[in-house]
């Protein structure tokens, strides 16, 4: 099975597909998380063109967008919802589409 990540920290958002166990989907999600981490780096699992699974990288994991941090996961909202406003006040969205 294969899981994408986007590659946010080093790559602009290129997408590296990482392939986990079939039976993968059927494990805890964070116990999944942590494979798909395991499986993304080069080390394991060279991607030519890709570098590892970094902090800040997103795994995609059905309609849920996951964001690796400096210990574990962070759930990301859904790109339908409204963002908070962050502590300067700009919308993330407003951030993501380079206009601070």
């Amino acid at each position: 099975m294969i899981i994408e990540v986007e590659m946010n920290a080093f790559q602009n958002g290129k997408i590296r597909p990482v392939e986990v166990p079939s039976d993968a989907i059927h494990m805890d999600t964070n116990e999944l998380l942590n494979i798909v981490f395991h499986n993304g780096q080069n080390d394991f699992q060279p991607v030519e063109g890709c570098c590892s699974v970094s902090v800040d990288d997103v795994i995609r994991i059905g309609d849920e967008r996951w964001k690796v941090s400096f210990m574990g996961f962070e759930l990301l909202p859904d790109e339908h919802e409204d963002y908070e406003l962050d502590d300067i006040g700009d919308t993330q969205a407003e951030i993501n589409e380079g206009g601070f």
